[in-house]
């Protein structure tokens, strides 16, 4: 036996003497073997844990951290019941062929998956399309640009992995720890950051919620997005419904105060409006946890029902039963796994490009929701409609305290999906008023079944029963104009549409008779007062009592609007901005309608500044209209606006200048021969009068004004104001029906330094 010693350090017999075959064993290629075999499996896996945990475990975690109230289990509930076996089974199906391919099919599907992995973090991290809002009204895939880019995306990164195709089979993995950490780290703060305000589901229906009492019941429906014109509308084509809701009354002149549910339910509970002046959590404080309808009628010995689908409406401990409704409409270890296949639905949405949300989108009825749980099932009108049927076969009656019953369902809420028979269209249709109605119709069947039972039950004549929505839908309605014609409410009122119109009927206590129509000028806010004066209670709210004695038609109704979206709203804890309209007469009226104020609650110097020189136009769509502050009557015409009251003014933040600047107006007064001769016209800057002038020729006429420059307000915007103390509506002056109180018609104005 011969030892040697190499530079690679063999150990063995190396003769073939004897017969003997000696082994040589090469330690340095046995570790090099060994670290490939070593960097060979971590590219072949990480690249598929890369893209299997973006769409099972981090990217859901990621929705459902910001999402939580929208799901009735838990994400470790889900985790166990379904995302981490589904992520193993990915995980597997993905990892077998790239383990059992020989390259160069193994590598290329190794780089697949990487690229794969890459682009859906991408897509669900970094370049999130802003498509719409998951809350029924329809998702935009209108803007053919993000296509592009998507596409553009795609391609750069094929072309970039193509080229350096080696290097990423070798070091891919290390890209792949890379982003799985960096989600992870994301995680983790989401998870310190936002804590989950979800509300467990139930196993069962609450035993207690289909309970009727023998002593007397308020039964109080949320028919969500139920439009008081569509309503009307069914009861001229449907004469039976007059007769189907005996001692009801329509109010079908009802306004409320917002067309955000989380502030408009809150006010027809307090008969309190959200008015802007606080925080969304504070008046939800106050509204929900303060006293409110269900405290009251506690206290005076009513056991408290809450059948509810939303987060922010909360239990509370004098609540004899509380009932989160799920969607769709289902139970302990089912809810679960519904909400599994929603999470993933909406996790896969957000991951894949634009071009392809469609594909898991499908018009609401989401693929993988539909493929588990069967088609329409995850829409909320049919999961509410089944709860509401459930509820229905269940009711009992026994002996007991009063009670009342609290019922919020999201029909026939956007989005469409359903014929009028009830039956599932297969996706989800254009907003329209007659796939409006046909919705509204079959969730107006469902709640006279709810109706019916009730008589079977021998209850219905003593109860109180309500049913409204929240707010109208998105459906225009006809408004009167000054000139007695009619225009679409969606044309005469900025994006408005029908919201301000809600449903309100209401069955007083053994009210008889075929459903009665009243013009009472009505809002949601009256609802808390009206309760408890026809229960006979004393009525500790503010608002009307819609069937007291001269309840009707000498009264301001107030609607809030605000163009930031309700969910970017509720992640800010305010609104940025909104509109304060007058409604002073009828809701179907648009000389009733006034811009009362406009207001932005971010600082006025964070505005864009006014260029000197900038013609502003009036009209519809005019470009005054980004600088009002109150005073401006609503107006269909598409190049003057009317001021409208004693006051009108706009807010400009100008730009710095050390010399006066030049006001051009070109306006008309309004006169009326023999009555109205001439108006006078103060002109305000700040606090400050700087002119004084009277009108007398009832034409358009240019006229000017100079302001000193140390008026203008160095922070923030200029207060302009005109005071016109002859300002008077048309119809105190019988010439015409118009009840704004009309000053000047501006037509143009413009701002230039001297």
């Amino acid at each position: 036996m011969q030892y040697r010693r190499s530079e690679a350090t063999d150990i063995g017999l190396n003769s073939k003497k004897g017969g003997l075959y000696f082994l040589s064993v090469n330690f340095s290629s046995l570790k090099k073997e060994k670290g490939a075999l070593r960097l060979d499996l971590l590219s072949s896996v990480l690249p598929v844990l890369l893209l299997s945990t973006n769409l099972c475990l981090l990217g859901t975690f990621h929705i459902y951290a910001s999402n939580s109230g929208e799901f009735v289990a838990s994400f470790q509930e889900m985790l166990v019941s379904g995302l981490v076996s589904l992520w193993l089974i990915l995980t597997l199906i993905l990892l077998v062929p790239v383990l059992l391919l020989k390259n160069p099919w193994g590598q290329t599907l190794r780089l697949t998956f990487l690229f794969l992995g890459v682009v859906t973090y991408t897509h669900g991290n970094l370049l999130v399309w802003d498509v719409g809002v998951l809350d029924g009204t329809p998702l935009d895939f209108t803007k053919s640009g993000r296509n592009l880019v998507d596409l553009a995306i795609w391609l750069v990164a094929a072309a970039i992995f193509l080229k350096w195709r080696q290097v990423l089979l070798r070091q891919g993995w290390q890209v792949a720890i890379l982003l799985l950490v960096l989600q992870a780290a994301g995680a983790i703060q989401l998870q310190w950051t936002k804590p989950a305000s979800r509300i467990d589901g139930s196993d069962t229906l609450p035993p207690e919620l289909p309970i009727v009492s023998s002593q007397g019941n308020v039964f109080h429906l949320v028919l969500d997005g139920f439009q008081a014109s569509i309503f009307e509308s069914l009861l001229e084509r449907e004469n039976r419904l007059g007769a189907d809701l005996p001692g009801f009354t329509f109010f079908r002149d009802s306004t409320t105060s917002s067309p955000v549910t989380y502030l408009s339910i809150p006010a027809s509970l307090t008969g309190v409006p959200y008015r802007f002046d606080t925080t969304i959590s504070h008046y939800h404080e106050q509204a929900l946890n303060g006293q409110n309808i269900y405290s009251e009628l506690a206290e005076k010995g009513y056991s408290i029902d809450i059948a509810t689908p939303v987060w922010w409406n909360p239990p509370r401990s004098f609540y004899s039963s509380y009932f989160r409704v799920p969607a769709p409409y289902s139970f302990g270890s089912e809810a679960t796994r519904t909400s599994v296949a929603k999470l993933l639905d909406v996790s896969l949405f957000r991951q894949t490009p634009h071009f392809l949300k469609p594909l898991v989108y499908r018009s609401g009825n989401w693929w993988l929701s539909s493929l588990l749980n069967g088609a329409g099932t995850q829409f909320e009108h049919f999961a509410h409609n089944s709860f509401l049927l459930d509820l229905t076969d269940q009711l009992t009656v026994i002996d007991g305290s009063p009670r009342y019953k609290f019922i919020h369902l999201v029909t026939p809420h956007a989005p469409l999906v359903t014929r009028e028979d009830c039956s599932f269209i297969g996706h989800e249709v254009e907003y329209t008023f007659e796939n409006t109605a046909a919705q509204s119709l079959c969730t107006l069947e469902n709640s006279l079944n709810f109706v019916r039972r009730l008589m079977e039950l021998g209850v219905y004549d003593e109860s109180l029963i309500l049913i409204h929505s929240d707010h109208g839908g998105g459906v225009g309605f006809d408004l009167k104009t000054s000139d007695g014609n009619t225009v679409d409410s969606s044309k005469a009122l900025d994006r408005l549409w029908g919201n301000p119109l809600p449903l309100l009927l209401i069955k007083p206590p053994y009210a008889q008779g075929r459903l009665h129509i009243s013009d009472t000028w009505a809002e949601l806010s009256d609802i808390p007062a009206t309760i408890l004066d026809l229960l006979g209670l004393e009525p500790n709210f503010p608002g009307t009592r819609l069937f007291a004695e001269g309840s009707s038609k000498n009264r301001s109704r107030y609607f809030y609007n605000s163009l930031i979206h309700r969910n970017d709203a509720a992640a800010k804890d305010r609104f940025d901005q909104f509109t304060e309209y007058e409604i002073r007469g009828s809701v179907y009226d648009l000389t009733a309608w006034d811009i009362r104020s406009e207001h932005e609650v971010n600082p006025l110097n964070d505005r864009e500044k006014y260029i000197f020189g900038t013609r502003l136009s009036f009209g519809t769509e005019g470009t005054f209209r980004a600088f009002i502050e109150s005073g401006w009557a609503m107006s269909t015409d598409k190049a003057i606006t009317w001021t409208n009251g004693k006051a009108a003014s706009l807010l400009i933040p100008f730009e710095k200048t050390q010399t006066d600047i030049l006001l051009s107006a070109r306006v008309k007064p309004f006169l009326a021969p023999g009555l109205i001769d001439s108006q006078r016209v103060t002109v305000r800057v700040g606090g400050s009068e700087i002119s004084r002038f009277s009108l007398e020729k009832g034409e358009f006429q240019m006229i000017e004004v100079e302001i000193p420059a140390g008026l203008l307000m160095a922070d923030g915007s200029t207060r302009i104001s005109v005071e016109l103390p002859d300002a008077i509506s048309p119809s105190q002056l019988n010439v015409s029906p118009d009840r704004r109180m009309l000053g000047l018609a501006f037509y143009e104005l413009q701002f230039e330094a001297r």
